[in-house]
C-alpha cells in the first residue's frame, strides 16, 4: 500500500468511530418519549408573587382563606399567607414538647386548626391545635417512617421499610390510649423493594382519598382512608418499568442497596384536590420543544375518580428558578420557585 493511502486509511479509521458516536448521540437526543400533551383544556394565570428571601420553605398546609409554609432550616418558623400575598405573617411556633426530640429534623403539616410536627430520627409525632394549645407528644417506637400524612386528629398514614417484606409499605396508624397499627398497603415492587416503589403521598380531603404516585414509572394508586385500593392510574408517558441501576453492598453482615447511576424520573411531586390529581412530570412529550421544555415545568392533570388524563399546564421558570413545590386549593395554585412564592388562578373545566 502506498504511503498516501496508508495515511488516508489511518485518518478514516480515526474519524469513523467519532462520527458513529456522534450519530448515535444525536439519535438518542432526538428520541421520542411516545406520548403527547394537550395544553388547550386548562388555563392558568399568575395573580401575585413574592420574594420570601429563603429557598428552604415548603408548603405545609392550607384552608380556603390562607396557606402556610414550613421551613427546612428553621423548623419552628411558619409563614402564614393570604392568597393575594398582601398579608403575610412570620411566626415561631410556640411548641414546648421538645425533650428528646431532634428539633433540627422537625417537619410540619397543618390542617387548620390541627398542627402536626414529625421527627423521623426518634421517631416522634407532636400534635397541637392552633392557636397552639392541647399539645401531645407520641413516640412511635420502631415505626421509623419517612412519609407521614394526617387523616384525622387521631389517625394518619405513614410509609416505612418493612424488613419482613423487604420493601417500603404504607400503613394506617391510630392513636388511642395506645398506638394501633391498621391495614398495610404493599406497593408492587419491580427491581427492588426500595427505589422501584419510591414515590410521594398526597391526600384529597374532599374525596377522602389518598394518592400514591411513583417517581420512576407511569403509575399512581388511589386508596381510600383504610388503604383499600380503589384504582390504579397511569400517567400519559410510556415508562411502565422503572429505569434503575441498583447495586448491592455487603457490610457487617447486612446487604444495602443503592443507586449505581442517576435514575430516570417520570413524575416528581403529586398533589390532589377535589376532582383532580396534579402531577409534575419530568418527561417531555413528542409535541414539545426540548429546548423550551428546560425553561418551564409541566403539570399533567388527571381525574381523581377515574384516573383519566384531562390536560396540562406550563409554569415558566421564575427568576431563573425551577418549580420546587406546589399545592392546589380550590382554583388557586400555590408554587415555590427557589426563594420566590407565586400564586396562580387555575381553571380546569
Amino acid at each position: 500500500m502506498k504511503p498516501q493511502k496508508k495515511i488516508l486509511f489511518f485518518i478514516i479509521a480515526a474519524i469513523l468511530p467519532v462520527l458513529i458516536l456522534h450519530c448515535i448521540s444525536k439519535r438518542n437526543a432526538e428520541k421520542k418519549n411516545g406520548f403527547m400533551r394537550v395544553f388547550s383544556n386548562v388555563t392558568v394565570k399568575e395573580e401575585a408573587n413574592l420574594n420570601i428571601n429563603y429557598d428552604s420553605f415548603y408548603i405545609s398546609g392550607f384552608d380556603s382563606e390562607r396557606f402556610y409554609l414550613g421551613n427546612y432550616t428553621a423548623s419552628l418558623l411558619l409563614l402564614n399567607c393570604d392568597y393575594h400575598l398582601k398579608d403575610t405573617i412570620h411566626q415561631i411556633m410556640p411548641i414546648s414538647l421538645f425533650k428528646n426530640v431532634d428539633r433540627g429534623n422537625l417537619h410540619s403539616q397543618i390542617n387548620p386548626p390541627n398542627l402536626y410536627l414529625t421527627e423521623t430520627n426518634t421517631p416522634t409525632l407532636i400534635m397541637a391545635r392552633t392557636p397552639y394549645g392541647q399539645e401531645r407528644k407520641v413516640f412511635l417506637g420502631d415505626l421509623r417512617f419517612d412519609i407521614f400524612h394526617y387523616l384525622s386528629p387521631s389517625s394518619f398514614i405513614i410509609r416505612y421499610f418493612d424488613f419482613n417484606l423487604s420493601q417500603l409499605v404504607l400503613q394506617k396508624i391510630s392513636i388511642q390510649s395506645t398506638i394501633i397499627r391498621g391495614k398495610k398497603y404493599i406497593p408492587t415492587k419491580q427491581i427492588d423493594g426500595n427505589f422501584s416503589v419510591d414515590g410521594n403521598l398526597t391526600y384529597n380531603k374532599l374525596n377522602h382519598q389518598f394518592i400514591y404516585s411513583y417517581y420512576y414509572r407511569n403509575e399512581f394508586i388511589c386508596l381510600d382512608t383504610n388503604l383499600n385500593e380503589l384504582f390504579i392510574g397511569h400517567t400519559i408517558d410510556t415508562t411502565t418499568i422503572a429505569r434503575l441501576t441498583i447495586k448491592k453492598l455487603n457490610s457487617k453482615g447486612s446487604t444495602e442497596t443503592m443507586l449505581a447511576a442517576p435514575p430516570l424520573y417520570v413524575s416528581k411531586r403529586c398533589i390532589t384536590n377535589g376532582k383532580w390529581i396534579y402531577i409534575n412530570s419530568a418527561l417531555v412529550s413528542d409535541t414539545e420543544n426540548r429546548a423550551e421544555f428546560k425553561r418551564y415545568s409541566v403539570i399533567d392533570i388527571y381525574n381523581s375518580t377515574t384516573g383519566s388524563y384531562h390536560g396540562s399546564i406550563k409554569l415558566p421558570d421564575h427568576q431563573g428558578n425551577k418549580l420546587r413545590d406546589f399545592a392546589v386549593s380550590d382554583n388557586k395554585l400555590i408554587a415555590i420557585f427557589g426563594e420566590y412564592l407565586v400564586v396562580y388562578t387555575i381553571n380546569v373545566p
